[in-house]
């Protein structure tokens, strides 16, 4: 389970992504949803989605280790 402070971090860096990956991630994440769900949701190829997750992931992992950097 993440401390309150690296929750707080991850809720950070999800705030900065654009709506779009956010809206992925939390699809793919909180709603447990498949790649090939999601496909199915938002009208797109699995291949699309597989690529704006991988991008999405990597966009958050930045994010999220910029706002946990010691200041």
């Amino acid at each position: 389970m993440l401390a309150a402070v690296e929750l707080a971090d991850l809720h950070a860096a999800m705030d900065a992504l654009g709506d779009r990956d956010r809206r992925l991630l939390e699809m793919r994440y909180e709603e447990d949803l498949t790649q090939a769900a999601i496909a199915r949701r938002l009208g797109i190829p699995e291949g699309t989605v597989k690529v704006r997750l991988h991008r999405a992931r990597a966009k958050l992992r930045l994010l999220y280790v910029g706002a946990s950097a010691p200041t």
